[in-house]
């Protein structure tokens, strides 16, 4: 008499006796699933699935965002900063930057919250993080002298991203990760666009398209990654104290 034992089952305690005198264990020990079930079954276990899936959604949200911002709001703002022509700090041209900029930003956000809302539980206030955060360093560069450069504001842009989204994801463990990860990303994807764009170019129409590509490719790439870590697992809420 031969038989077939699954790799990939569970392990089993306890025994009990079978007819002819044969023993086989009773019950399954869940608790010792993880640890004991190989990699055949793990490397394309559903949550496996749902992650990859989940990264490729959230890069073609994320370049869609942020080639619209290039487009249709000038993402990240003007080039050179001031246009080249602003002296002292122009109030009326901030006041228009963190318009249209929040617009952009509200676009990207929303789009990124569409995939991350489904994928990792993520709510509605990461869009709303999102476009503070665009729209404060648009106004930046719409509004300060010409004498500032790009890199200084996207270090800014991105510290607005971390506080934005610290308070937007107050509530779940993780938060420390994704807003820290955000923050960074999003200021090396502003540095990065901009360098390779040449905001010194005439044709300041392409360089915000190639700008924002670079930028949208930088967020999709680096920040996906960082998603996709926080996604092996559950994200459990973070412990909340109960009154007895």
């Amino acid at each position: 008499m031969t038989s077939t034992i699954d790799p990939c089952a569970p392990p089993l305690v306890g025994r009990v006796r079978l007819r002819g005198g044969m023993v086989a264990g009773d019950r399954t020990d869940m608790s010792r699933r993880d640890s004991t079930v190989p990699r055949c079954r793990r490397e394309y276990s559903p949550g496996v699935r749902r992650s990859v899936v989940g990264v490729l959604l959230w890069s073609l949200a994320t370049m869609l965002g942020y080639l619209f911002a290039a487009v249709g709001t000038h993402f990240p703002g003007s080039f050179p900063v001031g246009s080249g022509v602003v002296t002292t700090f122009d109030t009326d041209a901030a006041l228009f930057g963190v318009f249209i900029g929040s617009v952009g930003g509200l676009v990207i956000g929303t789009l990124q919250w569409l995939v991350l809302r489904s994928w990792l539980d993520i709510t509605w206030p990461w869009l709303a993080a999102t476009a503070v955060a665009v729209g404060v360093t648009h106004a930046l560069g719409d509004g300060l002298p010409s004498s500032w450069e790009w890199p200084p504001l996207a270090v800014a842009g991105g510290a607005v991203m971390t506080g934005a989204l610290w308070v937007a994801l107050r509530g779940r463990s993780d938060r420390g990760l994704l807003a820290l990860a955000s923050g960074i990303v999003f200021a090396l994807a502003v540095i990065v666009g901009v360098a390779v764009a040449d905001p010194r170019s005439a044709d300041w129409q392409t360089a915000h398209i190639v700008a924002g590509g670079v930028a949208g490719a930088v967020v999709a790439v680096a920040l996906g990654a960082a998603l996709l870590w926080t996604s092996r697992g559950p994200q459990p809420m973070a412990p909340t104290h109960v009154r007895a």
